[in-house]
């Protein structure tokens, strides 16, 4: 539902009618975009993915006066990624927390019945894959990223039927020399990166 506008009571629970009229007085107006996609069945969830990460990650325009200066005294190109992640990556964090650590998230983007081709696991390796920064140490955190995830206990239920309740996820520990981390499809990963920042 985008909006709703009743001028009497609907019965639902609120007790009065539902009826935003907005700043204007003459009631909200909502304006959306609706995009079609028509593609093959195979590749309709990538296609589908991308429009969406494109669309969400639009640049941020900004614009100022030049005072004289020439385009050609600064780098309009730059790319904090040594090479490109693959495409069912998607670099969802990557947050300055102090002088030497840095938050990092990625997610693999597609979903396990997607096809095939998307929704293998895939290994990205963080060593030299940055720009900038030279990564020392790595530990994972939860997905909120305020515990190291080897500090989590999970409860044990107890149920009467003695019904098995999925494990956790047991992906290999991301350790150096390379730093290699595992993703299965729709998972997100969160870890706490301990790096040296290059001159650049």
């Amino acid at each position: 539902m985008v909006h709703r506008r009743l001028l009497h009571d609907d019965k639902r629970g609120v007790g009065e009618p539902l009826n935003e009229t907005g700043v204007s007085g003459d009631g909200l107006i909502i304006r959306g975009k609706h995009l079609l996609m028509l593609d093959t069945v195979d590749s309709s969830a990538y296609a589908q993915r991308m429009m969406a990460e494109e669309l969400m990650m639009i640049p941020e325009l900004s614009f100022t006066s030049n005072d004289g200066l020439q385009l050609s005294d600064y780098n309009l190109k730059y790319s904090g990624l040594s090479a490109p992640l693959p495409d069912n990556v998607h670099l969802l964090t990557l947050e300055h927390l102090d002088q030497s650590t840095i938050l990092l998230r990625l997610d693999h983007q597609f979903e396990s019945t997607d096809p095939e081709k998307w929704s293998n696991n895939v290994d990205v390796k963080l060593k030299d894959l940055f720009v900038g920064f030279t990564i020392k140490d790595v530990t994972e955190l939860a997905l909120g990223g305020n515990v190291a995830l080897s500090d989590i206990k999970k409860l044990q239920w107890q149920t009467t039927d003695k019904e098995t309740v999925p494990g956790p996820f047991n992906f290999p520990p991301v350790t150096g020399p390379d730093f290699i981390v595992s993703l299965s499809p729709m998972i997100i990963r969160t870890f706490n990166v301990t790096v040296d920042f290059n001159q650049l």
